[in-house]
Formats: structure tokens, C-alpha cells, sequence
């Protein structure tokens, strides 16, 4: 069985790479990564956890831009 602290770790991960997912904007993308830099600076995050977050903040600002350049594109 997992030690309780482990459980609510995971908990938060899981739900903050939820909101990364679900994010709509670059502000939004922009608003979380300083949420993310000053949390991990304040809590225990192993490596590969805060490699994890840090990628799928980095991915879904590619997304964004992505869908950015489509919308511009279709406009025109």
C-alpha cells in the first residue's frame, strides 16, 4: 500500500497536468508555468515527476501555437 503523502502527491500531479491539458490560452499556459516554477521551488517534486510537468507544459505551448497558426491561416 502506498504511503498517504505518495497518494496526495500523485493526486496533485494528476490534476495539475489536467488543467495543463485543458488550458485554452497562451495567458492561461503563461499563468500556470509561474504557478508551476514557484510550487516546485516550495514542495518535494522528484525529478522525473517535475520532468513530466515541465514537458507537458512545453507540449501543449506548441499546441497552442499550433492551433494559433491555424486559425490565422483559415482567416485569411
Amino acid at each position: 500500500m502506498k504511503p498517504f503523502k505518495q497518494l496526495v502527491n500523485e493526486a496533485a500531479i494528476e490534476d495539475f497536468m489536467s488543467k495543463v491539458a485543458s488550458c485554452r490560452t497562451m495567458e492561461g499556459l503563461g499563468e500556470l508555468e509561474k504557478y508551476y516554477a514557484k510550487r516546485a521551488k516550495e514542495v518535494d517534486v522528484a525529478h522525473s515527476d517535475d520532468i513530466s510537468m515541465r514537458d507537458a507544459l512545453s507540449g501543449r505551448k506548441e499546441e497552442l501555437k499550433a492551433e494559433f497558426e491555424a486559425n490565422k491561416e483559415e482567416k485569411f
